[in-house]
């Protein structure tokens, strides 16, 4: 079969079964040779607890995309993995990498290269999680290189609608 008619797949672990999720605005814009695949951990909480017991989950929906026989492997929602730290997050990926032999890279990871690449040193955050959680959102940001002056909360509950996501958007 000739590369430009080979077919690919990217895979994505969602955190959450909520519609209409990021990776689905892609699928419009991919090539008709590029498939996308999405799985879903079920998340309902929000909480660190339910984050910081997620990696095994997440590591048996990797297998599960290698079984389709994916190319590449989006395990996504960044709070699970940046309770790791950035080097913690880094090795875990990396040894994912390894013993699936299928490259991969995670929302948090993505969040550091684009911030990287826009040339940002310093700035101000803000989600919707509580303040423990930002602060471990702002020492995996410190250790990704970043100045972070400050990560603070937005009150909210899970799930976040889309026109409440928007509305909070606009008052930023």
């Amino acid at each position: 079969m000739a590369e430009a008619q080979r077919e690919y797949i990217v895979g994505w672990i969602s955190p959450t079964n909520r519609p209409g999720g990021r990776e689905r605005q892609l699928d419009a814009k991919m090539p008709p040779n590029i498939r996308h695949v999405s799985l879903t951990l079920n998340f309902t909480r929000g909480t660190e607890d339910e984050f910081g017991a997620a990696m095994p989950a997440y590591e048996s929906k990797a297998a599960e995309l290698v079984a389709m026989n994916a190319n590449l492997i989006i395990p996504a929602g960044a709070p699970p993995f940046m309770l790791l730290g950035f080097e913690g997050e880094r090795r875990m990926i990396r040894g994912w990498e390894k013993k699936f032999g299928v490259p991969m890279f995670t929302s948090g990871q993505n969040h550091v290269r684009a911030l990287k690449t826009l040339g940002v040193k310093k700035f101000v955050g803000a989600s919707y999680f509580p303040e423990k959680l930002n602060a471990a959102f702002k020492r995996y940001l410190t250790e990704a290189g970043f100045s972070v002056l400050a990560m603070e909360g937005i009150r909210s509950r899970l799930p976040m609608c889309r026109s409440c996501r928007r509305r909070r958007y606009s008052i930023l």
